[in-house]
């Protein structure tokens, strides 16, 4: 999406802690998410979850020799 170009996220659950990692290819939009971590956050309490790491790098995210074996429960 422009201006803010690709971003790239994951999103872990365990419980009812959130962990978020998001990398955006732009120096720039990597700084505004990061400016933004807070609500983010406070959305994260909202939704009843307790806010884990947030993390926000720049560039794309690192390569995955192996798939992490995390599941979706789409029962939910």
């Amino acid at each position: 999406l422009e201006p803010a170009g690709p971003v790239h996220a994951q999103v872990s659950l365990v419980g009812e802690r959130a962990s978020v990692q998001m990398w955006a290819d732009r120096d720039a939009t990597a700084a505004q998410l990061r400016a933004e971590a807070p609500r983010l956050s406070q959305a994260l309490r909202e939704a009843e979850l307790t806010p884990g790491d947030i993390v926000i790098g720049s560039g794309a995210p690192p390569a995955q020799s192996a798939p992490r074996g995390h599941f979706l429960d789409r029962a939910l």
